[in-house]
């Protein structure tokens, strides 16, 4: 293959494999993949197809969609006593999280990307299962791919109930808001975006003229003619009793036919393609050639993180053929874009390779992988919403208010990860003393002096390189200087894999 041959001559193999493994399963590459990459670069090919394979391909797609889909929850809505439920806010969480978790699943089983908008399934986990009407087990815990049982139309994530809690509505609004929501997420197309000449002369107190302006006013009817048809489809999801769970999560068709009575009075159609159902728009999406175009470009812009210009029309073109070609597998535009020139941007002189940053999940998965530890408080964890906000501060964004990830480090963002970070290297080093084998041996505890091959294993582990002798040298004088000082090898363990986890490098790739 060309572009590994062009790997092979002189570029930096463990940082590309770096760049897959955290991509594609949101952790650092091991010792023995670091070891086969730097002793076989021909077999790199063969750590991708891994990587594609392995079980947290699907939290990473999840995790890409996040900043495009805005759905995960950052804040509780109400005030706890207006739900009847004990725990609101994990409840919203969970709420938020459930259209993630079913492009999630399409991507982990392989499914056809049609599926996300014609399945007869969707994700539920136990805080949502006593308020979803679904199969969900009894007595089960964890996500698990679930089936209605209150008949709703059999469309995907277009009847996920947590997508329309973070897109609610009006009467007034008559779903336009979650219309425009469905086609710049699904169809990378925005109303918003577009130049619009209001007309002065419309009275909007006057519903009368209000309701002939959207059907006769070419100032109106422009956004009006795409957007109204496509919200008529959503009445059965409007929410009469914002504080009551059964009203958030069930579909409601005894109020499908909203729409004569409300808005514009559009019959639901799809650009001018009728239907009468959710079932039919989610058909009629499938069918659309701009669903897997929308794809292509935005995992794309999250691979690489930076927005797309004219420059990249060929490389979309050829992601888009192997997407179809592939049965519109994501795997499939996965694999292409990580093989591609334009992903690796790996120059000769790794120096000069344009860094990524990585996102929340993958900061803390990663962290995780590497030492075990997650940040649990009140029996949750911090990064499963932004109640505490962790995951704001490390680059997430605030999904309520419609602000993306952050791609550049920031000053709470790296105060966050020198927390994180000390916290994990001290679980790490007191669960090794008590129990050997994660990252330490019985030995690392039992020395005077450090074992200068254990620090060179953890640097590589935790940064995906090698250390230079001076960085070497500076760890192994931090190890003899907290051991004096603290009279305790755990302490200085944990001291060292504090400064190796706090270093740029573990936040960039």
């Amino acid at each position: 293959m060309v572009w590994l041959m062009a790997c092979t001559d002189g570029t930096d193999t463990t940082a590309l494999l770096a760049r897959w493994s955290l991509d594609l399963r949101g952790a650092r590459p091991t010792l023995e993949e670091l070891d086969a990459a730097e002793s076989d670069p021909d077999g790199l090919d063969g750590q991708l197809e891994t990587f594609l394979a392995d079980d947290r391909f699907g939290d990473q797609v999840r995790a890409a969609a996040s900043p495009i889909w805005l759905t995960r929850a950052d804040e509780a809505d109400s005030a706890d006593v207006s739900y009847a439920v004990e725990d609101t806010k994990g409840l919203l969480a969970a709420m938020g999280e459930e259209p993630l978790r079913i492009l999630g699943y399409v991507a982990q089983a392989d499914l056809p990307y049609t599926d996300l908008v014609t399945g007869d399934w969707t994700m539920v986990d136990e805080r949502l299962a006593p308020w979803y009407p679904t199969d969900y087990p009894e007595g089960g815990t964890g996500w698990q791919k679930v089936r209605w049982t209150d008949h709703r139309p059999e469309a995907g994530v277009l009847v996920s109930s947590g997508l329309w809690w973070r897109y609610p509505t009006t009467t007034g609004n008559a779903n336009r808001g979650r219309a425009n929501a469905l086609i710049r997420i699904l169809l990378c197309s925005d109303v918003l975006d577009q130049d619009v000449e209001v007309d002065a002369e419309v009275d909007l107190t006057d519903d009368a003229a209000v309701h002939d302006a959207l059907h006769n006013n070419p100032s109106c009817v422009a956004c009006h003619s795409v957007i109204d048809p496509i919200g008529s489809y959503f009445w059965g999801f409007y929410v009469e009793f914002g504080s009551n769970p059964a009203d958030l999560a069930n579909y409601h068709p005894e109020r499908e036919r909203y729409w004569q009575t409300y808005g514009a009075g559009q019959t639901p159609s799809f650009y001018g393609v009728p239907g009468d159902n959710l079932a039919d728009l989610g058909r009629q999406i499938a069918a659309d050639p701009r669903f897997p175009n929308c794809a292509v470009e935005q995992t794309m812009a999250s691979l690489l993180q930076r927005d797309l210009t004219m420059h990249d029309t060929t490389a979309v073109t050829v992601h888009r053929q192997a997407f179809l070609d592939g049965g519109t597998k994501l795997r499939s535009l996965w694999r292409s874009i990580a093989t591609s020139d334009e992903y690796r941007e790996i120059a000769e002189d790794p120096a000069d390779a344009r860094p990524k940053l990585l996102n929340p999940d993958q900061f803390v998965s990663a962290l995780d992988d590497i030492t075990g530890w997650r940040f649990t408080t009140d029996g949750a964890d911090a990064f499963d919403d932004d109640r505490y906000g962790l995951r704001s501060m490390t680059g997430g964004g605030r999904a309520v208010f419609g602000a993306g990830k952050v791609l550049e480090p920031t000053p709470a963002m790296v105060l966050a990860q020198a927390r994180l970070a000390e916290a994990a290297a001290a679980y790490v080093a007191a669960a090794d003393h008590a129990d050997p084998g994660r990252l330490f041996t019985a030995e690392d505890f039992e020395t005077d002096t450090p074992d200068e091959e254990r620090i060179v294993a953890l640097y590589r582990r935790a940064l995906s390189r090698r250390p230079s002798d001076d960085e070497v040298a500076e760890l192994v004088s931090l190890w003899q200087e907290l051991r004096d000082t603290e009279g305790s090898t755990e302490s200085a363990w944990a001291g060292v894999l504090t400064a190796i986890l706090r270093q740029p490098d573990f936040l960039v790739y």
